[in-house]
C-alpha cells in the first residue's frame, strides 16, 4: 500500500504513520489508489480512505481478493463454447484461415533457439493454445494436447518486402484445425531487421473457454522473457529461469508491436 501511495502522491519516502489527506491526497487521488490495489489483489472502498486516512488504520482495512482455482494442466477434451458452436454452424467460411496476427520488430538479431523456448513456454503454459478440432460424424470436436509438437516457429531469410507480404500471406493461411498448432509465429529474417509475425486462430483466441485475449498473451511473452512469474497466467508454474543466453532474453524491451491486431 505504500507503494501505491508513493505512485498516486508521486512521493517518496512515506510512512504507515502518515495521513493521506495530508500528504496531499484527494477524491481523485483515492479513486486511483482504489484502482491500483484492485490491479494488486487487494480490496479497498473510497469510504475506506475517506473514514481512515491514517494510513496504518487504513491498510486494517484492506482485504484480498486473489481466488486460487485449480491449477492443474488441462489435456483431452473439452466442450465447445457456444461461440465456438456458432462459428462451426456458419457456411461459406475457410474455417481454417479465419486468424489474428501481430507483427513484433527488432533491430537486434535474434536466436531462433530462444524465441522457440519463449513461445514453447507459453504453449505449455497456455491450454488454450494447444487445442485442436476435428469432424466427427458431423459434429466438431475440441481437444486439448499435452504438447504441440512440432511447427511451432519457422524461421524464414527474406530478401525484399514483396516476398516478406507473400510468405506473410501464406503463413497465416497455413493453420490446420486438425493438426494444429493454432497458435504459432514465424520469424522473417531481413536485411536491417527481424520480424517476428505470432498468428492464432480466432478459436483459441476468442472463443476459447478461458477468455484468452491477446493483451494477456503478450503480457504473459514479456514476463517470459523477463523471467518474471506469470501472475497474468491462471495456472501457477514454477519460477522459470534460463533465458540468458539468448539475445531475445537481453532485449525484450528494444520489442515493439509495430502492426495492430486484426482479423485476418
Amino acid at each position: 500500500m505504500l507503494a501505491v501511495c508513493e505512485e498516486v502522491l508521486r512521493r517518496s519516502g512515506i510512512s504507515m504513520h502518515d495521513d493521506f489527506f495530508v500528504l496531499g491526497g484527494d477524491s481523485i487521488k483515492s479513486i486511483q489508489v482504489v484502482s491500483r490495489m484492485k490491479q494488486r489483489g487487494y480490496s479497498l472502498t473510497i469510504q475506506d480512505i475517506m473514514h481512515y486516512s491514517r494510513l496504518e488504520d487504513l491498510a486494517g482495512r484492506l482485504r484480498s481478493t486473489v481466488r486460487i482455482a485449480n491449477q492443474g494442466q488441462v489435456s483431452g477434451m473439452v466442450a465447445l463454447s457456444p461461440i465456438q458452436h456458432y462459428f462451426f454452424s456458419l457456411s461459406g467460411v475457410n474455417r481454417h484461415h479465419y486468424n489474428q496476427s501481430v507483427l513484433l520488430v527488432s533491430q537486434e538479431r535474434e536466436a531462433p533457439e530462444g524465441v522457440l523456448q519463449v513461445l514453447e513456454r507459453l504453449v505449455e503454459h497456455h491450454d488454450a493454445l494447444r487445442m485442436v478440432y476435428r469432424e466427427r460424424a458431423g459434429t466438431w470436436e475440441q481437444e486439448n494436447l499435452t504438447d504441440i509438437g512440432v511447427g511451432l516457429l519457422k524461421v524464414v531469410e527474406v530478401t525484399n518486402e514483396e516476398e516478406y507480404q507473400q510468405l506473410c500471406d501464406g503463413f497465416q493461411s497455413g493453420i490446420n484445425l486438425e493438426t494444429g498448432p493454432l497458435f504459432r509465429g514465424c520469424l522473417f529474417r531481413m536485411e536491417e531487421e527481424d520480424r517476428l509475425l505470432l498468428v492464432a486462430h480466432h478459436l483459441v483466441i476468442d472463443g476459447c473457454p478461458g477468455e484468452l485475449s491477446w493483451k494477456i498473451c503478450l503480457s504473459c511473452l514479456n514476463n517470459i522473457v523477463l523471467g518474471s512469474a506469470l501472475n497474468c497466467l491462471r495456472r501457477v508454474i514454477r519460477f522459470w529461469t534460463g533465458w540468458s543466453a539468448s539475445t531475445l532474453m537481453r532485449r525484450v524491451r528494444s520489442w515493439r508491436q509495430s502492426q495492430h491486431i486484426g482479423l485476418l
